[in-house]
């Protein structure tokens, strides 16, 4: 029968599933028979649909039997091992299974399968606990890889603590509280976020509790390399004046508009620049030249550049200092090299206490409005497990990028350097190549652990793919690594998923909006870039979109490379 004759409603496969993935590997009766190496565990899906179970490995069927005359039971041979059964108890299947959590529900949802072509499977009575599950499997080493391995990285563990990241999300919500109450839309809070930054610089001694925060958070943010009251406010070519929004946007969202008079490109360096011009750098250099006749030269100073980039700000100086050359051959002197880049350095290589504290009030509203989770012990203790497997890769693989760290990582580093007052990961100043960075991240996070990093996440491949030189021998190591999603039931619950907010009885910062529909919560393996998250709470609502982009110094250094190179030179 041609399938376009077939009524619509049979074409629906209505039965219940469950779909996970898991560490497998043929028992001694099946041996050779499933796959190519001997005894060996693969990473597979095992699919359960109406009352048949099936195993694929890379998209190909292992093997499928019927649930109603198959067994699932514990190994004798080991208290971490399941074997599945077919017709007559033959053995077939090992499955590695180190977390009672996710063995109990595989095992519920087989048994149930056994009963009934439409079984149910047993449900959380809430929603929090469906949460919470993801915590317990992370902790119990749900996806601990059973295989041998030569080398088996020890991440060194932090001086993380239940306690102290508990006390450290106590502080977390009195912020939150506080900058709720003047977060009344984005204009009242970049105005109140500007008050506590003049505060500051009028008094270092009485400090708010965010502006505490955000110095104890960043240790290394010193008073004398801190970029205070950046002018935003009009075109600094043209002085046509911005719209509050506008300044916004630039200052703390990293956005780059266009002057509506003059299309002078507008960013922060583009600020930064015009200062730097203004009023620090002289319109113009002078120095003499000649070993016994010295003669007299003056060099222009650049202005802001239309593309309003720092970058091409320093190649244009130093094409000016370069290219200078007299009859004789006499080049620009060393010292007015030195003498320009004394205030480049000073004005360019400044942090900016405004991005920061919009920085941390974006995990502050991702944890404290939902902290009646944040602060379980078993969230904490999966969160830090997950901390300390990312701080081995940031601190000891070599990388293109910095890794991106997920909400629960962020959380355990910053209470960590509050109580130690010392740098846990390296600052992660954001970045437009965020998707390449996060796939980097699943690869070495899986190399390293055999572990996946964001199963929850589609991480693109073809980009990730583009920023690499030998594509086919990195085409392998994303094939070998659990870096596609995972099956549905074996994804981090939360993650990019949303629901009503009558689901969601737990969270006390959403009682006031119980009609809410699509709401996310911050949860393990979420991700501060999605804007989902947090979007029913008050502050969430008046941060920009992305408040993750800081002022990239480290990028900025780059471009006066050739500068360090020369003056270092003897």
């Amino acid at each position: 029968m041609d399938h376009r004759e077939i009524p619509i409603a049979a074409l629906v496969d209505d039965r219940p599933s469950y779909r996970v993935d898991w560490w497998v590997r043929p028992s001694t009766n099946a041996m050779g028979k499933l796959f190519s190496k001997k005894s060996s565990w693969q990473w597979c899906l095992v699919a359960l649909v109406g009352q048949t179970l099936t195993v694929f490995h890379h998209d190909k069927s292992l093997l499928s039997l019927a649930t109603p005359s198959s067994t699932l039971a514990r190994s004798s041979g080991g208290h971490s091992t399941y074997v599945l059964s077919g017709n007559g108890g033959v053995e077939l299947l090992e499955l590695h299974c180190p977390s009672a959590t996710a063995i109990q529900k595989l095992v519920a949802a087989f048994g149930a399968s056994q009963t009934s072509e439409h079984w149910t499977l047993p449900t959380s009575s809430s929603v929090l606990d469906e949460l919470v599950d993801v915590a317990k499997t992370i902790v119990e080493g749900a996806n601990v890889s059973p295989k041998k391995r030569p080398v088996v990285p020890t991440p060194t563990p932090s001086t993380a603590t239940v306690a102290q990241v508990q006390a450290h999300i106590r502080r977390l919500v009195a912020i939150y509280n506080d900058m709720s109450a003047v977060a009344t839309s984005k204009e009242a809070l970049y105005k109140a976020v500007l008050q506590l930054e003049a505060d500051y610089m009028a008094d270092q001694c009485s400090l708010s509790p965010l502006v505490a925060l955000v110095l104890e958070a960043y240790p290394d943010l010193e008073y004398a390399t801190t970029a205070f009251q950046v002018s935003i406010t009009e075109c600094p070519v043209c002085e046509t004046s911005l719209h509050l929004k506008q300044t916004i946007d630039i200052h703390v969202g990293g956005k780059m508009l266009h002057c509506r008079y003059c299309h002078t490109v507008l960013s922060y360096e583009t600020f930064l620049l015009a200062d730097l011009v203004k009023n620090h750098l002289p319109t113009t250099v002078e120095f003499h030249v000649g070993l016994f006749s010295k003669s007299t030269h003056v060099l222009p100073m650049p202005g802001v550049p239309a593309d309003g980039k720092i970058k091409t700000f320093m190649d244009t100086l130093w094409g000016v200092l370069t290219d200078f050359s007299t009859k004789g051959g006499d080049k620009c002197p060393r010292h007015v090299y030195a003498d320009v880049m004394g205030p480049v350095a000073k004005v360019l290589y400044r942090t900016d206490l405004v991005q920061h504290m919009y920085r941390v009030l974006l995990l502050t509203s991702h944890v404290a409005s939902h902290a009646e989770y944040w602060a379980l012990p078993v969230v904490i203790q999966a969160s830090i497990r997950r901390f300390d497997q990312f701080r081995h890769i940031a601190q000891n693989v070599v990388a293109v990028g910095s890794p991106v760290a997920s909400i629960d990582i962020a959380l355990v580093a910053q209470s960590v350097q509050v109580f130690e007052t010392s740098l846990m990961l390296p600052r992660d100043h954001g970045s437009r190549s965020l998707n390449v960075r996060l796939a980097e991240t699943a690869v070495l996070f899986h190399e390293a652990f055999f572990e996946p990093y964001a199963p929850s996440i589609g991480l693109n491949q073809a980009l990730w793919l583009s920023t690499k030189v030998f594509v086919q021998s990195q085409k392998k190591r994303w094939d070998q690594a659990h870096v596609q999603v995972a099956s549905r039931d074996s994804q981090f619950r939360g993650v990019q998923e949303v629901f009503p907010a009558r689901r969601l009885r737990h969270v006390t910062a959403l009682a006031h909006r119980p009609d809410e529909d699509d709401v996310a919560v911050a949860v393990l393996g979420a991700f501060e870039y999605d804007v989902r998250v947090g979007n029913a709470t008050k502050l969430r609502r008046a941060l920009v979109t992305d408040p993750s982009l800081l002022y990239d110094i480290p990028s900025i250094q780059k471009h006066t490379t050739k500068f360090s190179i020369f003056l270092k030179k003897k």
